[in-house]
């Protein structure tokens, strides 16, 4: 079962600043990696369901996380 936002949040705010830093940084390597070619995505890169798919929870999660 997965938990509400309000569970998610509690959880959240026990991390630490090195969790979120560690966390953020590796969303963001993988956010300019197109997972058909492993290759990082270029500027005019046509992105494609499977990268959408991918990334998708992560940007629900982070939504979900009250950040901005």
């Amino acid at each position: 079962m997965s938990q509400s936002p309000a569970e998610n949040r509690a959880a959240w705010m026990k991390g630490t600043i090195e969790d979120w830093a560690a966390e953020s940084l590796l969303a963001a390597r993988e956010a300019y990696q197109d997972p058909a070619t492993g290759k990082r995505i270029e500027s005019g890169t046509k992105l494609g369901d499977q990268y959408h798919d991918k990334n998708l929870s992560a940007v629900r999660r982070w939504r979900a996380s009250g950040a901005t």
